[in-house]
């Protein structure tokens, strides 16, 4: 309809309060237009940052792109490999992975725990051994972004991250807030998202 997500708040919202007449002037008063109504107001670009934030809140996902993708030149500077390069690294060299976490399993009884990380391209599957999994175990269990470091295994084209060292990079997520305009004078709910947005993103989905 030629809106983003804001306008098509804003519009919405306009009709607020109003007659049922009112309320669908395009149907039931023909000559009468939204502008009429209200007058008419310029509201800035939605950033891309905002639009993933408000996917994810609302549907758990964006398919307009990928948290990890506006971390990308970040991660490359700390020396983080993109989970869609890993087929080409040697078995048993040492490496930085992130993702966001996605699924958390501990299969039966084993003493190894497997962690499944997303970037914007791909996925890099994590094990932890137990007495490294009792060590992070609070960034393990708790964290929505980590940086996972360790050497990896690879085997008939299966690849595995034997973890080392986890670190919560969760915060990091706030750059999905930056370049936003500032609050806008409207209600809450189509104001621009206050607060971190760490927080509308995935737990990930833990074993039993």
């Amino acid at each position: 309809i030629g809106l983003d997500r804001r306008a098509a708040l804003w519009a919405v919202r306009a009709l607020d309060g109003k007659s049922a007449a009112e309320k669908l002037p395009l149907f039931d008063q023909p000559t009468v237009r939204l502008r009429e109504l209200e007058p008419e107001t310029r509201l800035p670009t939605m950033p891309l940052g905002e639009h993933v934030i408000h996917d994810y809140r609302s549907l758990g996902l964006s398919l307009k792109a990928h948290p990890v993708a506006f971390l990308r030149e970040r991660l490359d500077r700390a020396g983080v490999i993109p989970n869609a390069r890993l087929p080409a690294v040697p078995d048993g060299r040492r490496v930085s992975v992130a993702g966001l976490v996605l699924v958390r399993q501990r299969p039966g009884k084993g003493n190894a725990i497997f962690l499944t990380l997303e970037d914007e391209n791909s996925v890099a599957n994590v094990i932890f051994w137990e007495r490294t999994f009792t060590r992070f175990r609070p960034i393990v269990m708790g964290a929505r972004f980590v940086r996972v470091t360790g050497k990896l295994q690879s085997e008939s084209g299966v690849i595995h991250i034997v973890a080392e060292k986890v670190e919560d990079l969760t915060p990091w997520l706030t750059v999905l807030l930056e370049e936003m305009p500032p609050a806008l004078p409207a209600p809450p709910d189509i104001a621009v998202l206050s607060g971190k947005a760490e927080s509308v993103m995935p737990k990930g989905r833990n074993f039993q």
